[in-house]
């Protein structure tokens, strides 16, 4: 072989090594748990939903990827399976508004215990708000919206 092909194979092979290991530790590499993580805001559920509905973009500049810790009533519980569980806060003064929380897999039996129009504590992670309802400024605009939490733990309730 001529030794341009022979640098080329090299470096290909060496290439492929360093991203299979790369690869390999992002495959690998475990995210914390919520409950490992210090609370960046402690918050009513009513307060939080009410900065999202005030002022979307400035709310969302201060809560997204935050840990925060909500407290709140229970509308109801649900979830695709025995491994998600998605807990959603809310009342009448949220005016349709609510909070949805995406519970970690490890919260699933503790959330079995909980019941809806319970007071709960639960710490997740902010990812924002959702509108349910259409666009073009329609009525359903401001109806039916939530800010949403992932990867949440209960802190308490029952």
């Amino acid at each position: 072989m001529n030794s341009l092909v022979k640098k080329i194979v090299i470096a290909g092979l060496a290439l492929g090594l360093v991203g299979g290991a790369v690869g390999m530790y992002l495959f690998n590499d475990k995210v914390d748990s919520t409950k490992e993580m210090k609370s960046d805001f402690n918050l009513k559920m009513e307060d939080l939903y009410s900065e999202f509905n005030k002022d979307e973009k400035a709310a969302f500049a201060k809560y997204k990827d935050k840990v925060i810790e909500v407290t709140g009533v229970v509308k109801e519980k649900g979830g695709a399976d025995e491994q998600h569980v998605d807990v959603t806060l809310g009342n009448e003064a949220m005016e349709g508004g609510t909070v949805s929380i995406s519970l970690e897999t490890d919260q699933v039996e503790k959330a079995k215990s909980i019941k809806e129009g319970a007071n709960v504590v639960i710490k997740g992670i902010c990812t924002g708000i959702q509108s349910s309802g259409g666009e073009g400024g329609s009525l359903l605009d401001d109806l039916g919206k939530e800010v949403q939490l992932k990867r949440g733990i209960i802190i308490s309730g029952q």
